[in-house]
């Protein structure tokens, strides 16, 4: 799916242009997908940005947020994620008026806070999250930049 004119397009359109990842690695969600994510906890609605992160890349993103249980069909179960989490191995993990949007190899989980754009992470043992970016758009922006450095290394190290 190509750009729309949102800020989460032009970051992934930059990382393209860069040939830091491949058009056909980056693969957007459906309308219907994307609803059914926003309808996993209705009692909070995300911020605009991760709708257009959804539509632009929500099935895929090539390297971006490698490792990371972000995408569409697994952020269908990030709600049930959390709450098992903080069922059994993480029980200072709040679930209410948060929406999940995944988690990183089942110890950092990500979430909004409701009326807030800012990207929360809670990792098992800490006692309360942090936010993490103050927007998707920022989180992807991050980790563009640890794909660049990623690169400049590879890069020096072959002599380039």
């Amino acid at each position: 799916m190509g750009g729309s004119g949102t800020e989460i397009d032009a970051l992934f359109d930059a990382l393209i242009g860069e040939g830091l990842i491949k058009a056909e690695g980056v693969r957007g969600c459906t309308d219907d997908e994307v609803a059914a994510v926003l309808a996993t906890e209705p009692s909070v609605s995300p911020p605009p940005d991760y709708a257009d992160f959804l539509r632009r890349a929500g099935r895929g993103a090539d390297r971006v947020f490698r490792g990371s249980d972000l995408f569409y069909p697994v952020c269908l179960e990030a709600q049930e994620a959390a709450r098992e989490a903080a069922e059994t191995d993480m029980p200072e993990l709040r679930t209410e008026g948060r929406f999940f949007i995944g988690h990183h190899q089942g110890y950092v989980f990500y979430f909004f806070e409701a009326g807030d754009p800012r990207v929360w992470i809670h990792t098992e043992g800490d006692p309360a999250p942090v936010a993490d970016a103050a927007t998707m758009a920022d989180l992807l922006r991050r980790d563009a930049e640890v794909l660049r450095e990623l690169d400049r290394r590879a890069r020096a190290r072959r002599g380039g």
